[in-house]
């Protein structure tokens, strides 16, 4: 019996040192996970202010652009015309069109005037008459100062 007590006594140790070696193995084992699931506070610090810069560089010219179109329909709301003052603008430019197109019918109208009154100077003046005769007449001369260069002719 004393063999079945030392084998049974070295058992119960090799066990014993065995369930402590598995122990301290998973002890280790978790010593490990649990530092690997611990948040990288620097890793996350660095990436938040990567985003936050990245975000300031795409939101700052949104931003102008919304204060130029912010500004621009200030401007518009403030130039805009309203119904009535539409419709005497639009009056008000339908009447001046219509005294520059009479203007312009009066100024027509006196151009032509002018027009026939030079006509009628210059017919008055030197008429296709007056050429005709003036031109027999130049004939009537040449033909005597002919006749007259030729000593026995006759008129």
């Amino acid at each position: 019996m004393l063999h079945v007590e030392q084998s049974m006594a070295t058992l119960s140790r090799d066990m014993r040192d065995g369930f402590a070696l598995v122990g301290k193995q998973i002890t280790e084992q978790s010593e490990r996970f649990s530092q690997s699931q611990k948040p990288q506070w620097q890793a996350y610090g660095v990436m938040v202010t990567v985003v936050v810069v990245l975000g300031g560089l795409v939101y700052w010219p949104i931003r102008e652009q919304g204060a130029r179109i912010e500004t621009a329909l200030y401007q518009i709301d403030k130039d805009k015309l309203d119904r009535t003052e539409f419709v005497t603008a639009q009056e008000r430019g339908k009447e001046t069109r219509e005294r520059i197109n009479a203007d312009i019918l009066r100024g027509d109208i006196e151009l032509q005037r002018q027009i026939d009154e030079l006509k009628k100077q210059a017919m008055d003046t030197y008429s296709l008459r007056d050429v005709v005769v003036e031109l027999k007449q130049n004939q009537k001369e040449m033909q005597e100062m002919v006749l007259r260069g030729r000593p026995n002719a006759g008129p």
